[in-house]
């Protein structure tokens, strides 16, 4: 059952009821703007919590949050789903359809927050004394531990119109947080005007820009992953892995702490979406560390 009263969700939150009630008056002025640039060029705005409010934050989202169902086309911010499995789906489709939603987060605003969280049965109360503790000046701000499950929350109607106009038209879709995809064997493109005009209902707008039609017999991507034969990553990033253990090699072997946990890291990654393309990376790795011991 969800917390009904301010007592009820300091108590779920592992707070004093006075302290919760001073996050919730002072919220806004608990931001601290961080800014990172991506490898487009572009810069992301971040707006982080000080560690009092996040620590609040994590705690709603672990405990509160997380546990309220999903939709099914949703595999970001979801636990024990990841990109392959957004990208699987689309596997061997002779058409893919990339889109992406301009501003994700901050077109997710206060009140369409409160009128999800009153849907899933909170009370009055604690949906506004939730929405004061997770929006930031009217929207969802990127940064915050709670935005991520938010999302889902709030677009879980917009998932299920789009999942059945994709089933109408025989079109597969998945999302992955602001990043949308439809693949099928007919004319895919076609649903792009119909999507559009279901996210501007909702407040919601896709960036021309970020527009893919990706057809078969060129290479097929969903999340960076190719997805034309199967799942796997791209020959570029297994090509720069493969450089990388050449030239920490011919350092004599003995690779930096920062280059091996760069390198490891990038294997990892690899091992989650192929196996079968992780194995020869991980033997060079092996042999490497052999070599420097």
């Amino acid at each position: 059952m969800h917390p009904a009263t301010l007592c009820d969700l300091a108590a779920r939150l592992g707070v004093a009821e006075s302290d919760l009630r001073r996050l919730i008056e002072n919220a806004e002025s608990l931001y601290t703007v961080r800014r990172r640039r991506k490898v487009s060029g572009r810069v992301r705005v971040l707006h982080v919590p000080a560690e009092e409010l996040r620590t609040v934050q994590r705690r709603l989202s672990a405990h509160l949050l997380m546990g309220i169902r999903v939709a099914s086309a949703a595999h970001g911010f979801v636990r024990g789903r990841s990109i392959a499995d957004a990208a699987r789906p689309h596997v061997g489709q002779r058409c893919v359809l990339h889109l992406d939603i301009a501003d994700f987060f901050p077109s997710i605003t206060s009140a369409m927050v409160r009128g999800t969280l009153r849907g899933e049965g909170f009370s009055e109360e604690a949906a506004e004394a939730l929405t004061r503790l997770t929006t930031l000046r009217g929207r969802l701000p990127q940064g915050a531990p709670t935005s991520p499950a938010l999302s889902n929350l709030v677009f879980r109607p917009l998932d299920h119109r789009l999942s059945a106009l994709a089933k109408r038209r025989g079109i597969i879709f998945t999302r992955y947080a602001d990043d949308l995809t439809f693949s099928g064997k007919g004319d895919t493109p076609g649903i792009l005007p119909t999507v559009r005009e279901i996210l501007g209902e909702a407040g919601f707008r896709l960036r021309a820009d970020k527009t893919r039609v990706q057809r078969r017999g060129r290479a097929q991507r969903v999340l960076g992953l190719t997805v034309n034969d199967g799942v796997g990553v791209a020959r570029s990033l297994r090509r720069n892995l493969r450089a990388a253990l050449h030239r920490a090699a011919r350092q004599g072997g003995r690779p930096t702490t920062e280059q091996m946990a760069r390198i490891e890291g990038m294997i990892a990654h690899i091992g989650s979406v192929s196996p079968a393309q992780a194995a020869p990376l991980r033997a060079a790795l092996v042999r490497l560390k052999a070599e420097s011991s």
